[in-house]
Parts: C-alpha cells; sequence; structure tokens
C-alpha cells in the first residue's frame, strides 16, 4: 500500500508544478497559444484522474476568440479537480496513519524478538522463549529497560558459557596429556550441533543410525577403514572381543580413534549375573536387588560404570525392567520381580548413579516380556494382554523411568495394541505410546535386528526401512547380515526415493549427536 501512495503523491506533486506553470503561461504567453496548451494540459489532467480513477466531466470546445472570461472558467474547473483530489490525499493520509499504527506495534514486538534471537539457542529452554515471547511488551522507557534486562541476561549468559568453555577446553588438555579419550563435541551447543548434522553426508548420518558388533579383540584394516570413512553411531563389544582391563582399554581407545570429529557409543550387556561381558566387574546382577535397598543398588550401579568407564565402555545395555513371567520363562533369570512398582524403584536407583558415573544406562526390553514365557531370540512372542492390562503393568518401568539415555525395543508383538506390527516396526508403540503419550526423549535402540529378521522371515532392507520410520533411531546387529556399505546404502536410497523422510532422519541424528556430546 505505501508503494500505492508514494506514487501517488508523486504524481500530485506533479501535477500542481504544471497547474503553477500553466497559470503563469495563461498571464505571459499570447491568448491563442495559451488556449491551445490549456487544452493540453485539461487532456493530459484527464488522464491522470482516469488512473486515479477520477471522472470529471471537462469540454474541450471551447471559443477560438480566447479571452480571460474563458480562462477563468478553466481555472475554475481546475481549482474543482484540485478540491477533489485534497480531499481523496486527506483519506488517503488517514489511511497511512492507521497502517503507520499497525506497522509501529508490529515493530515493537519485532523489537523484543529480535533481542530475543540475539541470545544463544541453549539460554533457555523452547518453553521459556516461548513465555517471553508470549508476555505483555511494555512501552517507552519500559521497553527500553525491559530489553537492556534482556541484554544483560545474554551477557551473564555468554560469561558462564565462556568460563564452560574455557573448563572442558582445560579438560580437553588434561585428557590428552593422560592419553585418554577427548570428545571433540564437549562443550558445543546445541545450534553448533545442529550445524554438524546439517553438514554431513548422507552416507554419514545413515551410518549413525547403526550399532553392530567387531569381529575380535582389536580392529582389523578394513574395520579401521570403514569406520574412519563411515563410522557407524556405535559397536556393541561382546564377550569374545574383552580379554583383560589392558586389552579393552587398548580396544576402545583403537576404536575411538579411528574417526575423531565425534565420538562412538561403546555398548556392552553388563547385566550382571548370567549376563555380563566384563568378567572383573562382581555386582550383583538383578535377580538380587530385591532384597536390596535403593541406595545399595546406587551404590551398584556407581562402582559397575566406574568399571565400565575406565575400561572405556560408556553404554550399558542395562537395566532389564521387564516383569518375571508368573509360573517362569527364560526371562526370569535376569529380573527383578513381578511387582512394577519396586523393578521400577530398584532400576530408577541404578540408572541415576550408573549416568552419574559417566556411563549411560539402556532400559530393556520395551514394550515388556512379563506376559510371555517364549523366548524372542528364537521366535516372535505374541502377547494378548490388553493396552489398559499392559499400561497397568510392563508398561509402568519403561513410563516411569524416563531419565535414561536409551530404551531398548524387543521383538515382540503385543497384537491387542498394534495388530498388524510387532514392536520394532510399530508406529503405534513407539511414536504414539513412547513419544507422545509418555513423552520419552531419549534414544530407541533396537535388539539385536537378526532376531526378528529370523523370526520373521523379513529382509533386512525392509526390516531397516519399517523399524526406522516407525520410530527407531539405533538398529543394533550383532553379526552384519551384508557388508557395512550395503547396510548403509539402504538408508541412503530410501532417503532419494521417498521412503525415508530427510527431516525424520535429521531428526534422529541430532538426537544421537546431542547425547554423543555428554559422553565423558
Amino acid at each position: 500500500m505505501g508503494q500505492i501512495i508514494k506514487s501517488k503523491l508523486i504524481k500530485v506533486l506533479a501535477f500542481l508544478i504544471v497547474i503553477v506553470v500553466l497559470i503563469n503561461l495563461i498571464l505571459t504567453l499570447p491568448p491563442y497559444l495559451q488556449k491551445r496548451q490549456l487544452e493540453e494540459q485539461i487532456t493530459a489532467d484527464l488522464a491522470l484522474l482516469g488512473q486515479l480513477e477520477l471522472n470529471q466531466e471537462i469540454s474541450l470546445e471551447t471559443s477560438y476568440k480566447f479571452n480571460l472570461k474563458t480562462a477563468n472558467q478553466e481555472l475554475g474547473i481546475i481549482s474543482s479537480i484540485a478540491g477533489e483530489m485534497e480531499a481523496i490525499l486527506s483519506q488517503e493520509a488517514l489511511s497511512l496513519q492507521e497502517e503507520l499504527k499497525g506497522l509501529h506495534s508490529d515493530l515493537v514486538s519485532l523489537e523484543k524478538q529480535v533481542t530475543l534471537l540475539m541470545l544463544p539457542l541453549d539460554i533457555y529452554s523452547r518453553d521459556e522463549m516461548g513465555n517471553l515471547l508470549e508476555q505483555e511488551i511494555p512501552q517507552g522507557n519500559e521497553l527500553r529497560n525491559y530489553i537492556q534486562s534482556l541484554i544483560t541476561q545474554k551477557d551473564q549468559a555468554l560469561e558462564n558459557i565462556n568460563r564452560y568453555k574455557e573448563g572442558i577446553e582445560g579438560y580437553k588438555r588434561e585428557q590428552v596429556n593422560a592419553n585418554k579419550f577427548v570428545n571433540e563435541l564437549w562443550g558445543k551447543s546445541d545450534r553448533e550441533i545442529r550445524g554438524i548434522v546439517e553438514a554431513m553426508s548422507p552416507e554419514l548420518k545413515a551410518a549413525q543410525l547403526f550399532m553392530w558388533s567387531l569381529n575380535g579383540t582389536s580392529l582389523t584394516k578394513t574395520e579401521i577403514d570403514r569406520m574412519g570413512s563411515t563410522p557407524p553411531g556405535g559397536v556393541i563389544l561382546m564377550g569374545y572381543n574383552i580379554s583383560s582391563e589392558s586389552q579393552l582399554k587398548t580396544f576402545t581407545r583403537q576404536i575411538q580413534s579411528t574417526y575423531t570429529q565425534y565420538p562412538f557409543f561403546i555398548s556392552t550387556d553388563q547385566e550382571g549375573g548370567v549376563v555380563k561381558r566384563v568378567s572383573w566387574d562382581r555386582t550383583a546382577g538383578q535377580t538380587a536387588w530385591d532384597d536390596m535397598s535403593d541406595d545399595e543398588i546406587c551404590e551398584l550401579g556407581k562402582q559397575r560404570s566406574i568399571t565400565l568407564n575406565q575400561g572405556g565402555i560408556n553404554v550399558n545395555l542395562a537395566p532389564v525392567v521387564d516383569l518375571s513371567v508368573s509360573g517362569g520363562g527364560f526371562i526370569n533369570n535376569r529380573t527383578i520381580s513381578l511387582d512394577p512398582g519396586i523393578v521400577s524403584s530398584k532400576a530408577e536407583a541404578f540408572v541415576k548413579c550408573s549416568q552419574e558415573n559417566k556411563v549411560f544406562t539402556v532400559l530393556k526390553h520395551y514394550p515388556g516380556h512379563g506376559a510371555t514365557s517364549q523366548d524372542s531370540h528364537f521366535t516372535l512372542p505374541v502377547i494378548n494382554k490388553s493396552k489398559e492390562d499392559w499400561l497397568n503393568s510392563d508398561a509402568i518401568p519403561f513410563k516411569k523411568i524416563g531419565e535414561s539415555k536409551f530404551i531398548m525395543i524387543g521383538h515382540l508383538f503385543f497384537k491387542n495394541i498394534d495388530p498388524q506390527n510387532p514392536s520394532t516396526t510399530s508406529s503405534i508403540l513407539l511414536n504414539d505410546i513412547l513419544r507422545t503419550e509418555f513423552n520419552y526423549d531419549g534414544l530407541l535402540i533396537s535388539d539385536d535386528m537378526n532376531l526378528i529378521q529370523r523370526s520373521t522371515g523379513s529382509s533386512y532392507r525392509k526390516l531397516i526401512i519399517d523399524s526406522l520410520n516407525a520410530g527407531m533411531d539405533i538398529l543394533l546387529y550383532v553379526g552384519l547380515p551384508d557388508s557395512s556399505e550395503k547396510m548403509i546404502s539402504v538408508v541412503t536410497q530410501a532417503l532419494e526415493n521417498g521412503e525415508l523422510k530427510e527431516q525424520e532422519i535429521n531428526n534422529k541424528v541430532l538426537r544421537i549427536m546431542l547425547a554423543k556430546r555428554d559422553l565423558l
């Protein structure tokens, strides 16, 4: 609208200048010439008025005996036109004034938003930012004071961030001097992590969605080359990969050194009891936890994490929070209790104290083996529980313990919750319930994908695409069904042909990289 008004004002100004020139001509030029010029001017004025959507009846049939009376008549017409234009301009000025009021209000709001956008994204949570933007905006001096207070907050936050980064750099130097693992993501902001994800190639993004096993107690040249070019999100160490404390330290340092821009998740199953890969860890297995206090379990979690962290392991595929199976089942020699309240309390203490001591935990196996005696290592268990029964039993530990960095998804078929898909590929169980209803924002990792490939007969390609679309973040493979290059290409090709959505993959990789920033 501002451009239209500006154009009209220019035309009006030109028109008034012409009127002045015209009057001068009337007073100074011969009558005949004045008449001809006046006729031409009136014709031009009519055209101009037509552009301004005005209608005026002006006769050009004036006498050749041009005289002062005729000139006065024509000047009267011009005066009438000028009066009408003045009224139009007055109305336009009022409209413009109202528009400017609205623009001023928008500007004040924009100033506040710009000020907030100047703040580092990590200072406020999304909810806090939203609340600030929704507050009533003060005016005048109050506005300046308000903006100044925000700038002061920003400066204080930047000072804190700089101190934090200096501390991180000091810690890095200490780690380097001690020949220990250094995480290049330490101290980076969420914005910087997003930038790293955006700069990654499709192959690098795809590789982050996998965790797979290794063959021996050290890396082969082929493994070093592959992990150096397209590093997987992580590796899982089995019992045959671990022989001694010194070997484990050397092995994990070798793994982390193959690609230094961001670290690997290095995981193992250290449940204690019948499932443990690090033999020198003497902490109790979960069947003993029911008789232990929460404080005792916290100390257990601390000691186990210290042992694992010293060996370079940063993810423990534990605790098992499946409920014990009434009447007996294959999972019972790894579970805490039949009571979901007891399971939640004990496991929550273990999670808290494990993660405080630099090892991420993994709750397993969602949505829970507690209602079946079938072993998902050999078959796909079918569970008949209703959603209501499940929510009041097996689901409770997964819903309550939201602090765990990972939840492992078991290969189970709850046919009354999702009658079409097993949990591994169920958007209902992963997205609708775990993410939306339970508000879990950590990482979702599968149980060994070879198990469901064997139990369902589906191709590894279909299972990769279906599980990622359902909500899985990381796919675990103990033994690859094909070369690592082909596994990665399944994801990149699915991105190209639209079977996987780029934004969803970016979100998964961002979750992974934000978690890796916290690895110590």
